[in-house]
């Protein structure tokens, strides 16, 4: 499980780094988030590779017997039915898959609240990109979300402020809304 959990917490720690960067915009990170999901389920069939990893590393093969605790049963259960798998697959069933079904679960979770974001916001960083019409229905879209946070005007600001930034020659024009933040901070 080492060799597994080595490899899941490599790619989370360099997919960590890249969301961190300044430069990335909720596009971004819905995708950078679909390539990790991806990555976890292409983990999913790869037990055999993690098991011959480990024993290259370790050098058994050969699972060690624990013994098994038996459950304690309801009044009104029996032992009938249930499975009982030899050690390497209860192995794989009930640790190397639950690792990877939950993080992709957790994962798939996560995502959903970015893509919302996504949504909602993603205009803002594309505002040079889009006519003036989109930029208005999509102002419209977030007013009619967050009623009591925007004034009646926002549409309006962002048109002026898409018209602003058209304004800049090439070489000035900020690319993203972040590269704004990025500029200002510099600034000051």
């Amino acid at each position: 499980m080492t060799t597994l959990w080595g490899d899941i917490l490599q790619r989370f720690n360099k997919t960590s780094k890249q969301l961190q960067s300044v430069e990335f915009d909720l596009g971004t990170v819905v995708s950078v988030y679909e390539f990790l999901i991806r990555y976890v389920l292409d983990l999913r069939s790869m037990f055999d590779t993690y098991e011959e990893r480990a024993v290259n590393k370790s050098g058994h093969k050969i699972y060690r017997k624990i013994r098994k605790r038996k459950r304690e049963l309801t009044v009104d259960e029996k032992r009938e039915g249930e499975i009982n798998f030899e050690i390497r697959y209860s192995l794989r069933i009930n640790t190397y898959y639950a690792i990877i079904d939950k993080l992709h679960s957790e994962l798939e979770r996560k995502n959903l609240y970015y893509d919302e974001a996504n949504k909602k916001f993603n205009f803002l960083f594309q505002i040079i990109k889009l006519p003036p019409l989109e930029v208005y229905k999509k102002t419209q879209i977030l007013q009619n979300i967050y009623k009591n946070d925007f004034s009646s005007s926002f549409a309006n600001e962002c048109i002026q402020f898409r018209s602003y930034l058209m304004s800049l020659t090439e070489n000035i024009r900020p690319k993203t809304i972040v590269d704004i933040f990025i500029r200002t901070e510099k600034l000051q």
